[in-house]
């Protein structure tokens, strides 16, 4: 499967208890090939059980989100937000641009490919084989292109593994089986992973040789070694925090000064736009400094200020009292 940097970046825009065990729609670090050059994490759970989440499927927004929901539900007979628990994407092979997505979900998914297996036949572009020990499901596009999947049990939860190449697939599964080394059976790695408490999505980017020109995120990402992106809630504050590393404290500063003076022009050309009102005012909430090579970047605001904005623009109902920090 290709992964573009918008969909990397877009993607910066959608079990068990305690004793060091990780919970379902956490990051699993066991999931992981050795040594991934970019990992994207998305909690579902967490997602559904927040107040961003709660707010934006909660139906008094027309995003299109409920909808959406209701359209799977109705063609699969499954809530999204029920038997998905997390999904995790990261790069596989020496093309940066392919990858690899695993779902963790509900045994329920059990009869979601029980049903594609029995209506085989009656399922345009879908098809199934055995390889290496595996039966993968795979569907052909409309472009011709395929997207490749198999299931693999764990406990009571199932991990849907897809690719858009077979050996992909039963690589990936190999290392959910320990029948091959994966990200914890490595000494060390170069890709840091360690999402915050809250977090819903997380992104973690060692390389950035696939991301296109983009002016001017190009400048300052050509300076750039890693980059690394949350969005976490905690008590009832939604935070946003980008982490930029660099080669020198030199060319951290750089970077910050870059970042510090679109921030300000933004504002000014926002200021004189009444369209543009609202992100003028986002604009004073967002932090940016930089420790050593380490550049960060943070806005934190609480829900009743996110409430309000969605609701004004995407909704109609009353605004509750807002804040920021």
């Amino acid at each position: 499967m290709r992964f573009t940097a918008i969909a990397v970046i877009a993607a910066a825009s959608v079990a068990l208890a305690s004793g060091g065990l990780v919970q379902a729609g956490q990051l699993d670090k066991e999931l992981l090939p050795p040594n991934p050059q970019y990992v994207i994490h998305v909690d579902v759970e967490a997602f559904a059980a927040s107040a961003i989440g709660e707010l934006l499927l909660s139906g008094d927004l027309d995003l299109g989100l409920q909808d959406a929901c209701e359209t799977v539900i109705q063609e699969t007979g499954m809530d999204p937000f029920e038997v998905i628990k997390g999904i995790t994407v990261y790069d596989y092979g020496d093309d940066l641009e392919e990858g690899v997505a695993v779902i963790s979900a509900s045994s329920a998914i059990d009869q979601l490919i029980a049903g594609m297996a029995d209506q085989a036949e009656e399922m345009e572009g879908y098809s199934s084989l055995e390889e290496g020990g595996r039966i993968l499901h795979i569907w052909t596009e409309d472009t011709g292109m395929d997207v490749v999947g198999c299931v693999v049990p764990r406990g009571e939860d199932r991990l849907v593994v897809i690719s858009q190449k077979p050996e992909f697939v039963i690589a990936a599964a190999d290392v959910i089986d320990g029948k091959a080394p994966g990200f914890t059976d490595v000494g060390s790695s170069d890709v840091d992973l360690r999402p915050s408490k809250g977090s819903l999505v997380y992104i973690n980017v060692d390389s950035l040789e696939f991301l296109p020109e983009i002016e001017p995120a190009s400048e300052i990402l050509q300076q750039a070694q890693g980059i690394v992106f949350e969005l976490s809630e905690t008590d009832q504050k939604l935070r946003a925090e980008l982490q930029v590393e660099a080669e020198s404290s030199d060319e951290a500063q750089n970077i910050t000064d870059v970042m510090n003076g679109m921030i300000a022009m933004g504002r000014m050309i926002a200021s004189e736009d009444p369209d543009l009102a609202i992100a003028c005012d986002l604009a004073r909430f967002l932090k940016i400094d930089h420790k050593g090579e380490r550049i960060m970047a943070s806005v934190q605001l609480d829900m009743g200020m996110i409430e309000m904005i969605l609701k004004e623009q995407c909704g109609d109902s009353e605004p509750k009292a807002a804040g920021g920090e």
